[in-house]
């Protein structure tokens, strides 16, 4: 078991080939993908402000913001970092102007009122990744939607905060501590696992409806006692599978959920990668 001092890191994460990894900026090394690069991996990256990029043929220096101004849209190979100097696609798009300004207001925020230089407010116009995909029927907007699976990484950890009370865990020892976390990161386990994969492909396949991991979550928090009917719906009993049905699925709408969003990326990509 780790030890309290332990800190992970991006670069200790296994990367195994047809992985695809996607990443903040905060995560953003060169060394890092080579790394995904040599695991025979792909990564989508967003752009780090003064990266440093240069012609792959050429060898020289690109002005990017300069190259951005006159073209607004790229799509063009470059190389990235200085000693080692690796090998990636460049696609930078305009944003709208409502998102510009939001992402202007919060890096003012965060910036403690502080004005961004003029160069920062000009790059949060635009969205900008790098990534080893390199087909070009993969496009900008491909990317778009790609990149926003991430925030499902997000939701699940609020669905983590609600509805396991992680951030209301009382003051306790060190050794309390770690089993209460472990018991709840078991549990999550469980569910996921046995109950939420087995009953989200049951209502699939029979109804056509799709089950909301957040709703599960939620229902199990206030149900407790509803987790042994539902591993039994899991195994197929179709009485507890209507409970499921009722409490749990996506609403209907227009827009589309996160798991039509992620069948459709993961459709396009599949068709032009091998991703395992």
């Amino acid at each position: 078991m780790p030890t309290a001092k332990t800190i992970w890191l991006a670069s200790d994460l296994e990367v195994r080939k047809g992985d695809l990894v996607l990443r903040d900026r905060g995560y953003f090394t060169p060394v890092e993908f080579q790394r995904i690069m040599e695991a025979q991996g792909d990564f989508v990256s967003r752009y780090k402000h003064k990266t440093t990029l240069t012609h792959p043929e050429t060898g020289e220096d690109i002005n990017f913001l300069r190259l951005l101004k006159t073209e607004g849209t790229i799509d063009r190979t470059v190389l990235i970092g200085k000693d080692s100097p690796v090998e990636v696609r460049l696609l930078a798009t305009q944003v709208s102007q409502e998102m510009a300004n939001r992402r202007r207001q919060k890096a003012k925020k965060e910036n403690r009122g502080h004005n961004p230089s003029k160069d920062v407010l000009f790059l949060l116009g635009h969205t900008i990744f790098f990534t080893r995909l390199t087909d070009p029927e993969i496009d900008i907007s491909d990317f778009l939607e790609l990149y926003g699976l991430r925030w499902r990484i997000e939701n699940i950890f609020k669905t983590w905060k609600s509805d396991f009370n992680f951030d209301k865990i009382h003051e306790v020892g060190e050794n309390q501590l770690r089993l209460i976390l472990m018991a709840r990161f078991m549990a999550i386990t469980l569910i996921y696992e046995k109950i939420y994969v087995p009953l989200s492909r049951m209502m699939l396949e029979k109804n056509k409806k799709r089950l909301s991991l957040m709703k599960l979550m939620r229902y199990l928090n206030r149900n407790f006692n509803a987790i042994a009917p539902l591993l039994k719906a899991a195994c197929g009993s179709m009485k507890h599978l209507e409970i499921v049905e009722k409490y749990c699925a996506y609403d209907k709408r227009k827009r589309p959920n996160y798991p039509e969003k992620e069948a459709r990326i993961l459709t396009i990509l599949e068709a032009t990668v091998n991703l395992s």
